[in-house]
């Protein structure tokens, strides 16, 4: 609805966007609360955040790539321009 008030377009892209957008927020909340747990455990803020990213890092980059490879097929499609024809409504004259 918040793409429509805005006037952009609603194309098959946009919900992947979406995705995309809500995957980098996932990832960086598991990050902040794994790092949390290790400052509960007693670590320094650098040490948690390091040991953080090296235990989200495999868990993230899985991710990741499971979700290109998902979209991959939808970059690659060749699918040809719409002409005259198939943009007008049907039963019209297409004129």
């Amino acid at each position: 609805m918040t793409n429509w008030a805005r006037g952009l377009e609603n194309d098959v892209y946009f919900p992947r966007l979406l995705v995309l957008i809500g995957l980098g927020a996932k990832n960086a909340v598991l990050r902040v609360s794994a790092a949390i747990e290790f400052r509960h455990q007693g670590k320094s803020i650098m040490e948690a955040t390091i040991l953080a990213g090296e235990q989200r890092l495999r868990p993230i980059i899985m991710t990741s790539l499971a979700f290109a490879f998902g979209c991959l097929p939808l970059a690659l499609a060749m699918v040809p321009a719409p002409t005259r024809a198939t943009r007008s409504a049907p039963g019209s004259s297409g004129a």
